[in-house]
């Protein structure tokens, strides 16, 4: 009995030896990916440092002067070994980078597969494999889950008084304001969210835009449209914070009723699926798996694209945001003739393809990079100010779309 203990602990001890040995060899195998794939931007890229013209010229005139016997000192390989060093150094200072990367990846696998749990300080893994927010640093979309975060009364005055003085200076310019709230995905998925989490089925924001309508705001909140989507189809996605083209299309209805302007309902649209890994783009990357390494697990995403809406370049999009830049998308052929310009959060992002079908002219900012010259530019119609739910409390600074100084002045 004592051997057959024995060689039981053992055989125990060699299957921890070999996962840890496929989990090592899986690090390095992503570590080697990663610094290929590295390299090959770098070799790529037109104005990195190892496609730098001088290491080009440097290269070009080595190859040359070998090849013609002209090579008659060491002038042009010290030049080059330079570079080269150069080269070296800066792998080497990335190495760590990717090391720790793969390292933490090889790791969130092993803890998923093995203990069939995610530890994270960000991701709250739910039911059915549903993934969820719980930053405390970017907002606090569990506080808002629990309904422990009201607000004050004397913090919804304030909000409604600034709201009230943006919306009279754009109408002042001609141009009409809608407030859109886009709800965190916790309220609308709440069937899926761990039992440990305690429901409040009335949010702050929900209070909030309550007593914004009530007080005259064009305030708009897609969240009961939502939660009745939600039982037939997905309107966000699994393993991503964000809404998704479907989400994003009621939202944009929602909005598009307040000003009496009627598209068709979802249920009356032609919708085709695909796969999400196949076109992953901005705000639809399954952020929440990649924040936890586990790309690979979490794979099964399904994209939903609305036939008739228009399609967007999402590499040329996100280049503009990365530039802090303003997108503009036109349509000859949309049913409204006007301007309208929508300045939001990354929720914005799925909103696009349906507007672009019903505006000749879309603009589209991310808040961070308004500036108030912007309505100058894009001369709207319309503005749209899309906000996420966890970033309710940022209404009390609304100004910033026509004061030339805001909080996210930067």
């Amino acid at each position: 009995m004592k051997k057959f203990f024995k060689v039981k602990i053992q055989w125990h001890i060699a299957v921890i030896l070999i996962v840890i040995l496929v989990i090592s060899l899986a690090s390095w195998f992503l570590f080697a990916k990663s610094m290929g794939a590295t390299l090959l931007y770098y070799l790529e890229k037109d104005n990195s440092d190892i496609q730098d013209p001088v290491i080009v010229e440097t290269i070009s005139e080595t190859v040359s002067a070998v090849a013609d016997g002209s090579e008659q000192d060491n002038g042009l390989f010290s030049r080059l070994c330079a570079k080269l060093d150069y080269g070296l150094d800066t792998i080497d200072t990335i190495w760590p980078v990717f090391m720790k990367s793969a390292m933490v990846k090889a790791d969130s696998i092993f803890t998923y597969y093995v203990l069939g749990e995610i530890q994270s300080i960000q991701v709250l893994e739910g039911k059915d494999n549903w993934l969820f927010y719980k930053s405390t640093n970017d907002g606090d979309p569990i506080a808002d889950y629990e309904g422990t975060n009201l607000y004050s009364a004397e913090e919804m005055k304030n909000t409604l008084d600034a709201i009230v003085y943006t919306q009279s200076q754009l109408e002042s310019k001609g141009i009409e304001l809608a407030i859109l709230i886009a709800p965190n995905k916790e309220n609308i998925y709440s069937e899926f969210m761990p039992d440990t989490y305690s429901h409040s089925e009335v949010s702050a924001t929900d209070i909030m835009i309550d007593y914004l309508y009530n007080n005259g705001v064009n305030i708009i909140s897609p969240k009961e449209n939502l939660l009745s989507a939600h039982l037939d189809t997905d309107v966000y996605y699994r393993y991503d914070t964000h809404w998704n083209k479907l989400g994003g299309y009621i939202g944009v209805r929602d909005t598009l009723a307040s000003w009496g302007i009627d598209i068709p309902e979802l249920s009356e649209r032609d919708i085709t699926t695909k796969n999400l890994r196949d076109d992953y783009h901005y705000c639809a990357n399954c952020d929440l798996a990649e924040m936890v390494g586990l790309m690979s697990v979490f794979n099964d995403e399904i994209e939903y694209e609305i036939k008739d809406t228009v399609a967007v370049d999402w590499d040329k999009f996100e280049a503009e945001y990365n530039m802090e830049e303003l997108s503009h998308f036109s349509n000859d052929d949309a049913e409204i003739q006007a301007n309208l310009l929508l300045v939001g959060d990354s929720f914005r992002a799925a909103m696009i393809p349906s507007l672009s079908e019903i505006f000749s002219d879309l603009y589209v900012v991310h808040k961070l990079h308004y500036t108030p010259e912007i309505l100058d530019i894009a001369e709207p119609d319309y503005i749209i100010a899309e906000y996420v739910e966890r970033y309710s409390s940022e209404l009390s600074s609304i100004d910033f779309l026509v004061n030339q100084f805001s909080i996210y002045t930067y």
